[in-house]
């Protein structure tokens, strides 16, 4: 039975909303302070996270003979460029699907496609033990390469939750050329899958880590030190906000520290930012 996973690479986007969206200050920022660890650590994790989407919406397919459902936002992800390969088994994987970006797409949230993304699996999520590895053939995302591998791992499946644990070791591409390396290990829970259509009640908490450099060359890293919630109560129009839950990040080169705070569950559009020297300031998303 095909579920509701529409957004559920979620696991770390709300970084990403952090610091690209149009969220205004609540404080006057320190505009000499260098953002990039911030900044390029939640853009890579943004494109990761836009190719753990399309895999998810490409599994839907392959669990459902329906219609693919994407009530939230147009996906570049359809019958028409999913190629299932069921029984051909690869390495440890019973099959394989290919998601086609040779006619290049944009979808919803504005993530321009092209090239294909490569999916080696067994199992499904529905029966709970679903696994994947994913490697990418000249694929683009909004001009920037992305290269490198994800393992996916299910560890747990009822009616209503769904938890995974995620590895990615990647590389992104500028288009000026500069590159930035990113390896991350996450742990996700997805709840409210009982309810097929409703989305508002969904709740995605996560965990885990991430190093690599900076287009810099500065070694980087971030922990989410306090699991990182985020409601489907709290919808936007293509994301959802997270509620509770702390971040930080670390630029080692340099040995500068900062913070997010997400809060402690009230859907209220507030992160507080902690810098280095210990001060802090409110932004709203």
């Amino acid at each position: 039975m095909l579920r509701k996973t529409v957004n559920a690479s979620l696991l770390f986007f709300f970084s990403t909303v952090l610091f690209y969206s149009c969220g205004k200050k609540k404080e006057e920022i320190k505009t000499s302070l260098d953002y990039s660890t911030e900044k390029e650590f939640s853009s890579s994790e943004s494109d990761f996270n836009t190719v753990f989407k399309d895999v998810d919406e490409a599994m839907d397919i392959n669990d459902d003979s329906q219609t693919n459902l994407r009530s939230l936002a147009t996906s570049c992800v359809t019958k028409g460029n999913v190629t299932l390969y069921p029984d051909s088994a690869v390495g440890n994987y019973t099959s394989y699907l290919e998601i086609d970006f040779s006619t290049t797409c944009t979808d919803a949230s504005f993530k321009n496609r092209s090239g294909k993304v490569l999916v080696f699996y067994s199992g499904k999520r529905i029966t709970g033990d679903f696994k994947d590895s994913v490697i990418f053939s000249s694929f683009k995302l909004d001009g920037k390469t992305v290269s490198g591998y994800s393992i996916t791992k299910q560890t747990a499946a009822t009616n209503d939750e769904w938890d995974f644990d995620i590895y990615v070791n990647g590389k992104i591409t500028t288009t000026s050329n500069e590159v930035i390396t990113y390896e991350a290990n996450r742990q996700r829970k997805h709840s409210g899958l009982s309810t097929r259509f409703n989305f508002t009640d969904d709740k995605f908490v996560i965990t885990g880590s991430a190093s690599g450099k900076n287009s810099k060359g500065d070694l980087v890293s971030s922990e989410i030190v306090t699991p990182v919630v985020i409601n489907g109560s709290c919808l936007e129009t293509y994301y959802r906000i997270p509620v509770e839950g702390k971040v930080t990040f670390k630029n080692n080169t340099k040995n500068i520290t900062r913070s997010l705070d997400y809060g402690s569950g009230t859907c209220d559009r507030e992160v507080t930012i902690i810098t280095n020297d210990g001060n802090s300031f409110k932004w709203s998303l």
